[in-house]
C-alpha cells in the first residue's frame, strides 16, 4: 500500500509527508485486521461440563415447595430496588406479592427446600445481561445461595449489566459454587473469597479489580474455572490493559487439582509462568495468559496437562523456543503465541504429529528456518499464522495437502520461489503472502479460490499480467492487493465483478492503459489505490458512483482530461482524494460538498486551473445546506497547478486544518487575517505566488517567497 504517500516536487521545495496522508498508508491493513483478520480469530468454547458446578442431589422433597423465607424475600425486594429493577430487561414476578419460589418463579430465581424445613431458600440468581444498574448489596442473608450470575457474556451487549460495588458483597456466602460478575464495575480483590471453599467457577473478567491474586486461592481445591483480567476472545494487542490485576502469577494456582479453565488475560501481571503449572492437574485444558507482561520461557510443566488451548500472545517478554514436549500434548487444539520474542523453528518437525491442532498463531516473533515437509500431517489445521518472522526457503508443496486450511498468514518473512499453484485446491478464505521475495507470475489457478475473502500479495517480485479470470473470485473477495510488484498490462476488468470488494491495492506496478468505466460497479469499495503506475486516459465519471469510497489514490500516473465535476459532490464518504503528479486539465470543480473529506492532494497537475472554490473549505453536506457541516478538512495540497485568484475567507471555517500547501500557482492578494486563528494549522506553503502578508505566526512553517 504505497499509493497514498505524497511526492510533490516543486523547485526548491522538499515536501514533508502529511500525517493525514501517512495515515492512509496503513488504512487497508487496519481494515484487514478489523474486518478480515478478526473473523478468523479463535474464540474458546470450553466444555460446559467442566465450567459448571458438579451435580448435587436435589434437596427439594415436596412436590409443592413451601414459601420462601420471609427474610430472604425481603432481601430480594431490597436487591430489586438497589439495582433499579423497574428498568430490567426482564423482571417477571419481581416486586409483586407472589412467592418467588412458587411456579412460575420470579425471573432468574432458583429455590431449594431443605429436608425437614418449613420454608424454601434462594439457591440461585441468574440475571446475566439484564440491564442491572447500581451498587451490589451484600448477599449475606442468602445463606443457601450457590449460583450468582450477573455477568455479561459480551461487554457491549445492549442489555448489559453495570453493577458497581466490591467483592465483599458476595464473599460471605459459604455455599457459593458459581460466581459470575464479568464486565461489571466490581472493585477490589478480597481475601474473604477464600472462605468460599465450595466455589468451582469464579468469573471476574472485565471488572475493575486491582491488586494481586490472593495466595489463599490455593485453598480453593474445588475451583475448576478462574477468570481474571479483561478476558476478551479478541485482544487489542496495542491497547492498555483492561485490568489492573498486578504482581506475579502465584504458584499456589498449581495447588488446584480440579483446575480446568485458567484465564488471566489483559492484566499487568509480570514475571514468569510458574514451572509447576499443569502438574497434578489432570483436567487442565485452557491456559489463557495473553496480553500481560510476562517474561521468561514457557515452562515444560504445561506439557503434563491435557491442554486444548494455550494463549500466551502479546506478552512481549516471553522468549526462548517453544517447549519440545508440546509435541506430546496430542489434545492441543489452539496455540496462540504471537507478539512475543520466541525463537527457533516455528513448526519443529516434532510438532507435525499434533493432528488435532486447529489454530496456530505465531506471528510477530523471531522464528527462523523453513516450514517442514511434514506439515501436511497436521490434518486438522484450519489457521496458520506465522507472518512477521524470519522464515525462509520455499513454501513446501505439502502445505497444499492440509485439507481444512482456510487461513494462511505468511507475510513479512523471507520466503522465495514461485507461488505454489496447488494452494488453489484448498478451501482458503484468507491468503496473505505479502512482503516476501516471491517471483514468477500470478497463478491463474488462484482464480479457483472462490471462497477467498482476503488475498494479499504486495511487496514481492511478481511480474506478468493479472489473469482476466479474476472475475471468478467475485462472490466473496473483500481485500485484494498485489501492490509493489512488477505487474504490467491493462487493468484487469474481471476485478470489476467483485461484489463485496472493500480494498483494492494495485499501486506501485507497471499497469498501462485506461481506467475502465466498470470501476463504477465496485459499489462496496472503501479504498482504491492505483498510484505509481503508467495509467493514462481520463478519469471515468462512473467513479462518482462509489459512494462508499473513503480513500482514492491515483497519483503518479499519466491521467489527463478534466476532473469530473461529480467527484466533488458524489463521493459522500471520501476522506482522502490523492491525484497529484498527473496531467489533469481544465477547471477545478467549483461545487464541493464532501462532509467527510480530510485531505485533498492535486499538486503537479500544471494545466489544472480556475479559482480556489470557497466550497472546498466549507464542505456543506449538500449545495443547498445553509450552514457548513462539521468540517473535518486537515490537509489541502494544490501545488504546481495554474490556480489563480485570491484565497477565500472560508478557509477560516476549517478549524481542523493542519496543512495548507498552495505553492507554485498564480494566486494573488493577501492571506486572510483570520487564518492565524486556526489553532491546529502547522504548515502554510505559498511560495511562487503573488501573496502578501503582514503577520507571521511563529508556530507556522510559512513560506511566502
Amino acid at each position: 500500500m504505497f499509493g497514498s504517500f505524497v511526492s510533490i516536487a516543486i523547485a526548491f521545495i522538499a515536501v514533508a509527508q502529511s500525517p493525514i496522508i501517512l495515515a492512509a498508508n496503513i488504512h487497508a491493513r487496519h481494515l484487514l485486521h478489523q474486518r478480515g483478520g478478526h473473523r478468523f480469530q479463535p474464540v474458546p468454547k470450553p466444555d460446559v461440563r467442566f465450567m459448571l458446578p458438579t451435580d448435587r442431589p436435589n434437596p427439594v422433597t415436596a412436590s409443592t415447595p413451601p414459601p420462601l423465607s420471609l427474610l430472604e424475600r425481603d432481601f430480594l425486594l431490597e436487591f430489586f430496588e438497589a439495582l433499579r429493577g423497574v428498568n430490567w430487561t426482564e423482571s417477571s414476578g419481581w416486586g409483586t406479592s407472589s412467592d418467588p419460589c412458587a411456579s412460575p418463579e420470579w425471573f432468574g430465581i432458583q429455590c431449594i427446600h431443605v429436608q425437614g424445613g418449613n420454608e424454601s431458600h434462594v439457591s440461585g440468581i441468574r440475571l446475566e445481561a439484564n440491564n442491572l444498574r447500581g451498587v451490589l448489596p451484600s448477599l449475606a442473608k442468602l445463606t443457601f445461595l450457590g449460583t450468582f450470575k450477573i455477568g455479561n457474556n459480551e461487554p457491549d451487549n445492549i442489555s448489559r449489566n453495570a453493577v458497581n460495588g466490591t467483592l465483599d458483597a458476595v464473599a460471605g456466602n459459604l455455599a457459593l459454587t458459581y460466581v459470575d460478575l464479568s464486565y461489571n464495575g466490581i472493585r477490589g480483590v478480597s481475601d474473604s473469597l477464600c472462605e468460599c471453599t465450595l466455589i468451582e467457577v469464579l468469573s471476574l473478567q472485565g471488572t475493575r479489580l486491582s491488586g494481586t491474586i490472593p495466595e489463599c486461592f490455593g485453598g480453593l481445591t474445588s475451583l475448576r474455572t478462574l477468570r481474571f483480567g479483561y478476558g476478551l476472545g479478541i485482544i487489542d494487542v496495542f491497547s492498555e490493559p483492561g485490568s489492573t490485576i498486578s504482581g506475579t502469577v502465584p504458584a499456589v494456582l498449581c495447588e488446584l487439582p480440579q483446575l480446568y479453565y485458567l484465564e488471566l488475560q489483559s492484566t499487568i501481571l509480570e514475571g514468569t509462568i510458574p514451572d509447576c503449572l499443569g502438574i497434578g492437574q489432570p483436567d487442565f485444558a485452557y491456559l489463557m495468559m495473553g496480553a500481560n507482561r510476562l517474561t521468561g520461557t514457557l515452562p515444560q510443566s504445561i506439557c503434563s496437562a491435557p491442554l486444548l488451548w494455550i494463549d500466551v500472545r502479546s506478552n512481549r517478554g516471553l522468549q526462548g523456543t517453544l517447549p519440545g514436549c508440546l509435541a506430546s500434548v496430542t489434545s492441543l487444539d489452539t496455540l496462540l503465541a504471537e507478539h512475543n520474542f520466541f525463537t527457533g523453528h516455528a513448526v519443529p518437525e516434532a510438532f507435525c504429529g499434533l493432528s488435532q491442532l486447529t489454530y496456530l498463531y505465531l506471528h510477530d516473533n523471531s522464528f527462523s528456518g523453513s516450514l517442514p515437509n511434514c506439515i501436511s500431517e497436521m490434518q486438522s489445521l484450519t489457521v496458520l499464522g506465522i507472518n512477521t518472522n524470519s522464515l525462509s526457503g520455499t513454501l513446501p508443496e505439502s502445505l497444499c495437502d492440509i485439507p481444512l486450511l482456510e487461513v494462511a498468514y505468511l507475510a513479512q518473512n523471507s520466503f522465495v520461489g514461485t507461488l505454489p499453484a496447488c494452494l488453489s485446491t484448498l478451501p482458503l478464505q484468507a491468503l496473505d503472502l505479502a512482503e516476501n521475495t516471491f517471483t514468477g507470475t500470478f497463478p491463474a489457478e488462484y482464480c479457483n479460490l472462490d471462497l477467498l475473502l482476503i488475498l494479499y500479495l504486495e511487496t514481492n517480485l511478481l511480474e506478468g499480467r493479472l489473469p482476466e479470470c479474476l472475475g471468478r473470485l467475485s462472490l466473496n473477495m473483500m481485500f485484494f492487493s498485489a501492490a509493489d510488484n512488477r505487474i504490467h498490462g491493462n487493468f484487469p476488468s474481471g476485478i470489476c465483478d467483485f461484489q463485496q470488494l472493500v480494498f483494492l491495492g494495485l499501486d506501485v506496478n507497471r499497469l498501462t492503459g485506461t481506467l475502465p468505466p466498470c470501476l463504477g460497479q465496485l459499489t462496496t469499495i472503501e479504498q482504491l489505490e492505483l498510484s505509481y503506475n503508467d495509467l493514462d486516459g481520463t478519469l471515468p465519471p462512473e467513479i462518482c458512483t462509489l459512494t462508499s469510497l473513503v480513500t482514492l489514490t491515483l497519483d503518479n500516473n499519466m491521467l489527463s482530461g478534466s476532473l469530473p465535476e461529480c467527484i466533488a459532490s458524489s463521493l459522500s464518504s471520501a476522506q482522502s482524494i490523492i491525484l497529484h503528479n498527473n496531467d489533469f486539465r481544465g477547471h477545478l470543480p467549483a461545487n464541493w460538498h464532501l462532509p467527510s473529506l480530510m485531505s485533498i492532494v492535486l499538486s503537479n497537475n500544471p494545466s489544472l486551473h480556475g479559482t480556489l472554490p470557497a466550497s472546498l473549505f466549507t464542505q456543506r453536506a449538500s449545495p443547498t445546506t445553509p450552514t457548513p457541516s462539521h468540517n473535518r478538512l486537515r490537509a489541502v495540497v494544490l501545488e504546481g497547478t495554474s490556480i489563480h485568484g485570491t484565497l477565500p475567507q472560508d478557509i477560516c471555517e476549517c478549524s481542523h486544518l493542519q496543512t495548507l500547501a498552495l505553492s507554485g500557482n498564480k494566486l494573488s492578494g493577501s492571506l486572510p487575517a483570520c487564518i492565524f486563528t486556526l489553532q491546529r494549522l502547522r504548515t502554510i506553503r505559498m511560495a511562487n505566488n503573488i501573496i502578501s502578508g503582514e503577520k507571521i505566526k511563529t508556530s507556522l512553517l510559512l513560506t511566502l517567497l
